[in-house]
Order: C-alpha cells, then structure tokens, then sequence
C-alpha cells in the first residue's frame, strides 16, 4: 500500500475518489443517477490517435455500449445523496487508447513528444459537478467483491483469455456498466447496483433472489486504465460451495475465469491474504482493504495493521 501523488488514499494502482461514511456503503436509494443522452467529446488530438488505432481494434473486437462517469457530487450537510451523472461509450472509444496510454503519442506545449498519461492523465481524478471531469474516455467498471452466507470471501482467478490482467486473482468479480444498445437487445444498466446484479448472473449464474444486500463502498480510478471503479459489496445467502457449483454448472461467462477459491471473511484472515504473494488484479486488495474497514471499521484496522507490525 502507498499514498498516490493526489490526495487521496491509494492501494496499489486503485486511488480512491470518493467514499460512503465511514465506508459503511450508500444503497441505491442513496445514490442519485443521471444518464447523458450523447458521448463527451474528447480533445482533438485524442479522436486523431482513436482514428488511427481503430482499424486494428474493429478486426478483433466487438464494440459493445457502456458508461462513463461525468461528475460525482458527494452527500454534504444539504444533500444526502451521492450523484452522480453518466454519458455513453462504445468499447472503441477507450480501447483504441487504453494500451497506448505510456506511448509517446502526442505532442507537448514545448512540441516535444509525449504521451496521453503524461498530458491528460492528471484529468483522471477529476470529476466534479462543475463541468471539470476526466479528458480521456473510460468505463465504468463495477468491482464487487463477494461475501458468502456461511462468511466466506469469494477469489476468482481470471482467465488467460480475458482483454484486461489475464491470471490475476479477482476479490471476486469485475463487470463493465452496460449502456444501452439496441441492435444487440442490451438493454442497459439503470445504476450500479442493476450492473452488479447482471454481473453476479453472468460470472457466477446466481440471481438477485440469492442476494441479501448490495452496497456501493466506493468509487475509485484505476491507474493503468483509467476507468472508474465502482467498488461494491455483495452479501449472499448461498454458501461457498453452493457458490461454487452455480459458477460452474450456470455462469454464462463461465470461461472468464479459471479457478474458484475463499478466504473466511474475518479481519485476520483477510489481512493475512493482503500480505501474501499473489498476482492480483489491481484493485482487488483495495476491495478487501475496504471491506474490513466497512466491517471493522478504519480505526480497528490501522490499529490491527500497526500492531502486526510491530510484532515484526
């Protein structure tokens, strides 16, 4: 774990935008969503490098409809919603830029080569009601991380065919936020919650009657893709093993992911796996950093975390 150079706390490449209380988690009542009718535009010099790019992409992918973030505007003393606002985008619109964030594409204020990290990057934790929000395009990507009834945390292994972090370990799934796309009959998602239902369905063939409680924790950005983290708790009635077989018996994303495992969701357990050594998607210990804070609250975390240290 490190502070980002932002003010904001960060866990490996996850920086958090802005938490629920005490990351006690906002329900969907608590969280008020506008949806854009038309894609932001991008700077001219991006659409350029989209331009060039996307004949290679359209060989090899489908350019499927999704969201992104527009502006966050945390609850204060007068509001006691988080709203937020999201606008349209196809998949060609940030893949066609995602893997050439580092590349020295662009051209700098002093003409010099640089590349679309370095010029519009900073434009990433920016996401304010006051027109300012992120330059480059990304998704909305829900990150839920799984509790179980009998008090199991859900791992899943991703696939080595998936586009993003092939053979991490997943605390326990990842699902873009659908848009809307009628020639495909996709019907859409209305917020976050309706995104981590479809995604719950689709990884692990479990439906919403199986849920106990959906909470949103957070939501964060990405480093390596700039996308928008939406990192929410999922509390189940099932057990692990009936978890388990519903993943291999009924997910229709079945191929998505290689390897089914837990973690008993108590506070030393969880850190205990923080620690370990293990190829981890990039936000996934900031899921399960958040979800003892949530649990345990912050103060009994540090707490816990500062005596293993000294221990050490």
């Amino acid at each position: 774990m490190h502070l980002a150079n932002a003010d904001s706390f960060a866990v490996d490449d996850c920086i958090l935008l802005v938490s629920s209380e005490n990351f006690r988690g906002w329900e969907r009542r608590e969280i008020v969503t506008a949806i854009l009718p038309e894609p932001l535009p991008i700077p001219d010099d991006l659409a350029q490098v989209q331009k060039e790019r996307l004949p290679s992409i359209e060989q090899r992918y489908f350019n499927s409809s999704h969201y992104r973030l527009v502006s966050a505007t945390p609850a204060n003393h007068e509001n006691h919603h988080l709203k937020v606002v999201l606008a349209p985008i196809r998949f060609y619109d940030y893949f066609s830029l995602s893997p050439a964030f580092d590349v020295l594409l662009l051209i700098g204020q002093d003409r010099s080569a640089i590349s679309i990290r370095q010029k519009y990057g900073h434009t990433a934790l920016s996401y304010s009601d006051d027109e300012t929000t992120s330059q480059i395009p990304a998704p909305i990507s829900i990150q839920c991380i799984v509790v179980t009834g009998d008090e199991q945390i859900v791992l899943m292994q991703r696939s080595k065919s998936v586009a993003f972090y092939p053979q991490h370990w997943s605390a326990s799934f990842e699902e873009t936020m659908d848009a809307p796309d009628p020639a495909h009959a996709q019907k859409g998602d209305k917020d976050f919650f309706d995104g981590a239902i479809r995604g719950l369905d689709e990884e692990f063939g479990i439906f919403e009657e199986a849920v106990e409680s959906v909470k949103v924790l957070s939501l964060n950005v990405e480093y390596q893709t700039l996308s928008v983290d939406v990192i929410t708790l999922i509390k189940l009635k099932l057990t692990a093993e009936e978890v388990k077989q519903s993943w291999l018996l009924r997910a229709r994303d079945r191929e998505e992911a290689s390897r089914f495992a837990t973690i008993p969701a108590d506070l030393n357990s969880v850190l205990d796996v923080l620690m370990s050594e293990r190829l981890w998607h990039p936000t996934s210990r900031m899921r399960l950093i958040q979800f003892l804070f949530q649990r345990y609250s912050v103060k009994e975390v540090v707490h816990t975390l500062q005596f293993d240290q000294r221990k050490e």
